[in-house]
């Protein structure tokens, strides 16, 4: 019997964080195995397609073509659209973002918004505005090639240039949306693009959604709750003898070692988060079974951390692949380093950043720095703001970390924490209430990814 042709896939991939979700948590090698899978990315090189495809043991073709830069005047509009946008479903991430303008600059943007508030037309702007952004963005070149796909998956769908790509090929072909984190709905503006099914992680960003894009006339059942991929791995049963072995070897630690993990934040977020290591040395600086391992975020400056590493207690972890305008695919080992690093430490501190929910899911107790060093800020700079943005205010209402203000009450939460943790890391388990953003406390999250996906498709 003649084999049926498998069906070709598109799969755009722009970001580091979507490789994460989308590659490292092998949802694309296992879509590989059913389908004829081909990639657009500007991050994604020829040699990593090699060790992705030598890796996970698939044949992933690499369109030549490039995502074509954005032009200035859809920037301009898309500005716009955003600033209509986070005026009128009163997104508080923006209006804390806001603070930092100069005050001409505030009462100008709040003097030309208030006027479309008040004649009632935001609504009607916003549909028109991204009405035009998808007409325009059909006049972008690209080559014929692009239309022989069955379906095209957008694994950053709040980029333009993704946009750019799904509108010239829907709705002949199948277009799917993944959205890749759990702030994009609230902070990075509206999808210009319209998609046959939309992916999101809970139910607090599939509300999102449904409340933004009901506005605009798209049905909200386009949405299906997937879990988040790459968490599949906090909840799968794991040699802990053989974790601990691995990790022990690779960081140099001794067995009785605890280890507080220090998960930094992107620098500009944070530019004084050395002042947060200092601190975390100072506490453990007469304790010899306290040991700190410095996970650097993708964004953030390792320079300012080598310094103060040159004590025996303090360990550094940087990302191989540094970002900037070379962004390039995080390590094919990222993921599985940072499973490791979670599995092995008593205590997790960490900046308002997405590490706040693989705690959580790990089941770790959690430390959230909210104060600047020592040198106190004014709100509107400080990192205690960011955890006001629209999608860690749920999260902070559960109040399953400890939010600390001070150096003080830091050392407070490790002596609760240290102490009740006894000599040995405490077993993971996961707090019943963060399913709430996790949506599965089980490794289902990239098998449900794909069966939405066939059904997508077929």
């Amino acid at each position: 019997m003649k084999e049926t042709a498998r069906k070709k896939v598109l799969i755009l991939i722009s970001n580091r964080f979507a490789c994460t979700n989308v590659i490292h948590s092998h949802l694309l090698s296992k879509l590989a195995k059913i389908y004829d899978i081909s990639i657009l990315s500007d991050i994604i090189s020829n040699s990593d397609l090699l060790e992705i495809n030598q890796h996970f043991q698939v044949n992933i073709h690499k369109l030549d073509q490039i995502l074509l830069p954005e032009g200035r005047w859809s920037k301009f509009i898309r500005k716009i659209e955003k600033m209509l946008f986070f005026e009128h479903f009163k997104i508080q991430s923006f209006r804390i973002k806001q603070m930092r303008m100069p005050r001409t600059i505030i009462q100008l943007l709040n003097g030309l918004l208030y006027i479309p508030q008040c004649l009632n037309i935001n609504v009607f702007l916003l549909v028109q505005l991204r009405k035009y952004l998808i007409y325009h963005s059909k006049h972008y070149h690209y080559a014929q090639s692009l239309f022989q796909f069955d379906g095209v998956i957008s694994t950053s769908p709040l980029d333009f240039r993704e946009n750019v790509i799904i509108n010239q090929m829907h709705p002949r072909t199948r277009t799917m949306a993944i959205v890749i984190s759990w702030d994009n709905l609230t902070t990075k503006g509206l999808i210009n693009a319209n998609h046959h099914l939309v992916l999101v992680w809970n139910k607090f960003m599939a509300a999102d959604y449904g409340r933004i894009y009901s506005k605009l006339k798209l049905p909200a059942h386009r949405i299906q709750i997937t879990g988040i991929p790459r968490f599949d791995v906090y909840f799968k049963a794991y040699d802990t003898v053989k974790s601990k072995s691995d990790f022990i070897k690779k960081f140099q630690y001794s067995k009785e070692d605890r280890i507080l993990l220090f998960a930094t934040s992107a620098h500009k977020h944070f530019p004084n988060q050395a002042q947060i290591l200092n601190d975390l040395q100072a506490y453990c600086f007469h304790k010899e079974d306290l040991k700190i391992l410095v996970r650097c975020h993708a964004a953030d400056d390792i320079n300012h951390y080598i310094p103060h590493c040159k004590s025996t207690y303090t360990r550094l972890w940087a990302p191989l692949n540094e970002t900037g305008p070379d962004q390039r695919m995080p390590d094919i080992d990222h993921l599985n380093s940072l499973v490791s690093m979670m599995q092995n430490c008593s205590v997790c501190i960490q900046v308002a950043s997405t590490i706040r929910l693989d705690a959580m899911a790990c089941g770790k107790p959690l430390i959230s720095i909210a104060y600047d060093g020592d040198r106190p800020q004014k709100y509107s700079i400080s990192v205690r703001r960011y955890y006001d943005y629209d999608h860690q205010i749920p999260l902070n209402a559960l109040q399953l970390d400890r939010m600390v203000y001070s150096k003080e009450q830091l050392f407070l939460a490790l002596d609760q924490i240290i102490g009740a943790a006894g000599p040995q890391t405490p077993t993971p388990t996961t707090h019943p209430d963060s399913s709430a953003f996790t949506h599965f406390t089980k490794p289902i999250a990239v098998e449900t990814s794909l069966q939405y996906i066939h059904t997508w498709l077929n």
